[in-house]
């Protein structure tokens, strides 16, 4: 290489360094003269260059609210990573800081936690109510569920079955009232169901369960369930065709119930107890 190209690539290769090096330190300053908060702020934003649940998040997140106790952000999505492991007080005790910061915004989520991972019913209703109240003339969404089918499930898992009906009804009828029935959650249908069977209301729930198999025929639940129904109405044979739908959609993964689950056993002695004659289902 002649020496003046080497002086040339020496000199700018110097100068791409130096560069960098004002860059960092240029960096690192400003990092400086920003206020606690800008900083947690700054991690934070970091923290999406890292896997979701990693040791790398998780202490990006502590970072965020040791500089800044008040960083609501950190202290949210603190508590989703805590959830995910398993961590329920920590998790918890972390969602309390960021509830405290921005209530409506944040209580549905705890809410959902409390009913589907915690089974927390009563605190988890404590959580909807307040919501509600902070949101007067609005119906919230609980992480993507009508507010009153929730409150609706809450109370129907404390067996209070009368007013569980009260918010599944509420639930129908404003969703149906405001935007149509056609966006009434399926679920909503089958749990509402699921409370009237509770109720001896049993025509009334085989109404729900085809109202629920109307808008989705995949209801593996609904149809193991209108099999009963119709066992007991003494509809035999349509009963068993029921079960065998139900066995049908088992069978390809269609399940859907968080609550009331059924497992496949269920579904063997379902068909083994309405067995009929297949010359009778034929004719």
């Amino acid at each position: 290489m002649k020496p003046l190209v080497r002086r040339t690539l020496k000199s700018l290769l110097a100068a791409i360094i130096g560069g960098g090096v004002l860059v960092f330190v240029m960096a690192v300053l400003t990092y400086q003269r920003k206020s606690n908060n800008e900083k947690a702020s700054t991690i934070y934003e970091f923290r999406d260059r890292v896997a979701r649940g990693s040791a790398q998040e998780y202490w990006l997140l502590n970072k965020t609210v040791e500089l800044d106790p008040s960083f609501d952000k950190g202290h949210m999505a603190k508590s989703y990573t805590l959830l995910r492991r398993g961590l329920y007080t920590e998790a918890f005790e972390a969602m309390e800081k960021a509830i405290a910061a921005r209530p409506k915004d944040r209580l549905a989520y705890r809410a959902n936690a409390k009913l589907y991972r915690m089974h927390d019913y009563q605190s988890a209703l404590e959580d909807l109510r307040t919501l509600d109240a902070l949101t007067p003339n609005f119906r919230d969404a609980v992480w993507g569920e009508d507010l009153y089918h929730v409150m609706g499930l809450a109370h129907k898992q404390l067996e209070q079955l009368e007013v569980a009906l009260f918010y599944f009804n509420r639930s129908v009828k404003e969703t149906s009232e405001e935007i149509g029935e056609n966006f009434v959650h399926v679920k909503t249908f089958y749990y509402r169901a699921m409370t009237k069977l509770a109720l001896g209301q049993k025509k009334s729930a085989l109404d729900d369960l085809n109202k629920a198999l109307y808008y989705f025929d995949k209801y593996t639940e609904a149809y193991y369930h209108k099999a009963y129904i119709l066992k007991d109405f003494g509809e035999h044979k349509a009963a068993y065709e029921a079960m065998k739908q139900a066995d049908f959609y088992y069978k390809k993964g269609y399940l859907y119930g968080s609550f009331d689950r059924i497992y496949y056993s269920d579904i063997e002695r379902g068909l083994a107890e309405l067995c009929v004659d297949e010359y009778d289902i034929a004719s």
